[in-house]
């Protein structure tokens, strides 16, 4: 473990600066960090786990009381792991519909670095989300907190928070945390839509049918989506 955390240490610099880079400019990253190479590999799972590392210290505060820390990192580090290699696959097959020859290996490496980016910016705004319920509403927080931490198809005491007598108060904070969702979203979406042009890159496609795999891989999103939340919810 020890050594394990020395060398997490001893990437911080590069990691720093590899993901400005990324979040700056991903294709432009990407185009100069993308071949089948072990080692090209091995960095880009350095960065994805690096970020997941970075993920659960700044969620820490979220994690459910009722959990053990040592069962909540390993269930989300299978979670996350898994989330990159359907995220992979359903790029591949995308591409590959409409005519994509690149490796597994190539979409792997992107979807590392991209999915890295986004769920460390993904955590910064819904901790930021967490924190303008608590400063507006503490009564609200906690049942806010365990709503979507843990998926329920119902939540008592938030319903009884909504439907009390101060409801009108409860529901403005919500608001105000969902339009954090939202705004976050967008963003990451925008910005996948920026980084987009570096799977066409490795396949060496045109613009139109890299316009078709990017709807056809929301497509089968859509599909999968459902099954990672009952696995989500079998993780507990």
């Amino acid at each position: 473990m020890k050594d394990l955390a020395l060398l997490i240490l001893n990437q911080i610099p590069k990691y720093v600066s590899n993901f400005v880079h990324i979040l700056v400019g991903p294709k432009g990253f990407v185009r100069q960090h993308n071949d089948d190479k072990q080692q090209t590999i091995a960095e880009a799972m350095v960065f994805y786990g690096i970020s997941f590392v970075i993920t659960m210290i700044i969620s820490w505060p979220l994690m459910p009381a009722q959990v053990e820390s040592a069962q909540f990192l390993a269930t989300r580090a299978l979670l996350y792991l898994i989330l990159v290699a359907v995220g992979t696959g359903l790029t591949l097959a995308a591409w590959r519909l409409v005519g994509g020859h690149a490796t597994f290996g190539r979409y792997f490496v992107i979807n590392c670095y991209y999915a890295g980016i986004i769920i460390v910016c993904q955590m910064l705004i819904l901790i930021c989300a967490f924190g303008v319920v608590k400063a507006l509403d503490p009564e609200l927080y906690p049942v806010m907190v365990d709503s979507f931490t843990r998926i329920q198809f119902e939540n008592k005491k938030l319903n009884a928070l909504i439907t009390g007598p101060d409801s009108t108060q409860h529901l403005l904070v919500m608001l105000a945390f969902y339009l954090f969702f939202l705004i976050e979203l967008a963003a990451i979406f925008l910005w996948t839509i920026l980084g987009w042009g570096a799977y066409r890159e490795i396949n060496g496609l045109s613009k139109t049918r890299s316009f078709a795999a990017g709807v056809i891989a929301c497509a089968l999103s859509l599909v999968v989506i459902p099954f990672l939340i009952l696995f989500q919810l079998a993780l507990g």
